[in-house]
């Protein structure tokens, strides 16, 4: 019981992250050239959108912009280089935000992780995350978050994203900061277990969340303590690697740990699809992601599920832009060029 319970508030948290509400229906036929896994992605995508190209993508994308799937969907646009039309999403975001902060809340009183998310995209879009419309999400998401609520309000996880946001931004934290770097880094260090993994709860080591956990601490390598913490954390997930070369969470193979585990080593600029100890006898990550991809571009949830959409999707399409973007030694999660 207890196991279970653990694994619907990851699932809780995870959905926070990543919801997207891409249709889980049967699709037309992909309306753009789909040589790539992460064409045929973007092809679903737009199918399911009912749009025939990037600026109508965008277009539809703006109706909700603000919320996780289609954040994350715009962010491996705009980073992999697919700008066109993109404006309409910077502008919808922005007015997203503007209109929030007209409220107590201003973005989420209880998600940290809104603010990394929403930041990170106005990164990728080559925007300063630190006046949107006048609104300093770093500052507000990140070093004076606790000033309302703590980071570790969402377990490990929102310090992770509190430092993908602020490593992505290479901002500097000011002297009067609620929270130093140095304290930040310490409080993800501070919840690895000593197995050299990290989990959302009391229970054991998970892939996914020690995967965020290295993204976290991806830019801040070069301090001792850092590169052990990051040493241990690779161990634990070559150790958790299943034989075909994918990843399980709470006993359940699926796409989304292939895909956090994806995002973890390409920002550690490590190539899942070569480096020796995430190599097995059935394949690699990559390997292991593309397995789950759909005649359609999707991915299902689970191993098994004939449908995809949704989460995994979105999970996918982010781990697909991460891996074009390494093959140029470029990160997913980085300054954009302004479009």
């Amino acid at each position: 019981m207890k196991r279970t319970l653990s694994f619907v508030l990851s699932l809780c948290l995870l959905l926070s992250l990543w919801s997207c509400s891409a249709s889980q229906r049967a699709l037309p036929a992909a309306t753009v050239p789909a040589s790539s896994p992460l064409e045929k992605t973007l092809s679903y995508l737009m199918a399911a959108e009912g749009v025939h190209d990037l600026p109508g993508l965008y277009r539809a994308l703006a109706e909700n912009a603000g919320q996780s799937g289609q954040d994350w969907i715009a962010l491996a646009l705009t980073r992999t280089g697919r700008t066109e039309g993109a404006k309409v999403y910077r502008d919808a975001l922005t007015a997203y935000v503007s209109s929030r902060y007209e409220t107590q809340d201003k973005l989420s009183r209880s998600l940290a992780t809104e603010w990394h998310r929403i930041g990170l995209c106005f990164l990728a879009l080559g925007d300063d995350a630190r006046n949107v419309a006048g609104a300093d999400l770093a500052a507000d998401g990140i070093w004076d978050r606790g000033k309302v609520a703590p980071l570790t309000s969402q377990g490990c996880n929102g310090v992770a994203w509190a430092l993908i946001f602020l490593g992505a931004g290479g901002y500097a934290v000011p002297e009067n900061a609620s929270q130093s770097r140095s304290e930040l880094i310490d409080l993800l260090l501070a919840a690895q277990h000593e197995d050299g993994g990290w989990v959302f709860g009391n229970f054991d080591s998970d892939a996914d969340t020690t995967a965020m956990a290295l993204s976290g601490l991806a830019r801040f390598r070069g301090e001792e303590k850092v590169d052990a913490a990051v040493e241990k954390g690779l161990e634990l997930l070559s150790e958790k690697q299943l034989p075909d070369g994918g990843f399980e969470s709470f006993g359940t193979h699926n796409p989304m740990s292939v895909s956090q585990v994806i995002l973890a080593l390409t920002a550690l600029g490590i190539d899942p699809a070569s480096d020796e100890r995430f190599q097995k006898e059935g394949g690699n990550p990559v390997t292991a992601l593309l397995r789950y991809q759909l005649p359609d571009g999707s991915f299902p949830a689970k191993e098994g599920e004939e449908a995809g959409g949704g989460i995994a999707t979105c999970q996918a399409l982010l781990a697909l832009a991460a891996l074009e973007l390494f093959e140029r030694g470029e990160r997913l999660f980085d300054r954009g060029c302004a479009s």
